[in-house]
């Protein structure tokens, strides 16, 4: 789900999921 997340943007957006990319990379 993380890496579909940046694939879909959703980390450029500021979502919430984004602080767990970060966290995650």
């Amino acid at each position: 789900m993380r890496v579909a997340a940046v694939a879909t943007g959703k980390a450029s957006s500021g979502s919430p999921d984004y602080s767990t990319e970060v966290g995650g990379c």
